[in-house]
């Protein structure tokens, strides 16, 4: 592939990543209800997936070094991809942690590895590279929430607020 279809790929792919971050926050209230747990708790699905991404972050990048930035990513990916296509045949409030646990081991296996894949595409415009991607994020983010607030709403089920699995 060339230089300018990795860094495209990169960057849709971080729209993609970043929505996952945010689509399941209008669902909370849903999840609540479901499994009837309370709102203290209920905090805990965007914080478990956060301590898996920073919780991985190192080890994301000595698998980098072993098999490679674009393999790494795209690795990241798939665990978040596959993650995200579970949580609406969940059947408890812990499984849901424990998979948004691991999409979070997928999130830090993607960001970094996407990172270094745009600083070694065009090495005299890592700059506006990384702030590219960075927007990207930005983007993803409002259409996670997006997606999140259209499908789980109109649905009032866990199984049609999956972007990433377009369940």
């Amino acid at each position: 592939m060339g230089r300018l279809t990795n860094v495209l790929i990169v960057i849709l792919a971080r729209v993609v990543y970043s929505a996952y971050w945010f689509y399941l926050s209008p669902a909370l209230p849903l999840i609540a209800t479901e499994f009837r747990v309370s709102k203290a708790l209920l905090g805990f699905v965007p914080f478990i997936f956060i301590v898996g991404a920073a919780a991985f972050q190192v080890p994301a990048g000595m698998i980098a070094s072993r098999i490679g930035n674009a393999r790494t990513a795209g690795l990241g990916l798939l665990i978040m991809a596959l993650t995200g296509s579970l949580i609406p045949f969940s059947n408890s409030f812990y499984t849901i942690l424990a998979l948004r646990f691991v999409a979070g081991i997928g999130a830090a296996l993607f960001f970094s590895t996407g990172a270094a894949i745009l600083s070694t595409s065009y090495p005299e415009r890592v700059g506006t590279l990384l702030g590219v991607y960075n927007a990207a994020f930005g983007l993803g983010s409002g259409l996670g929430l997006v997606w999140g607030l259209t499908f789980n709403d109109k649905s009032r089920s866990l199984g049609l607020g999956c972007p990433l699995c377009g369940c």
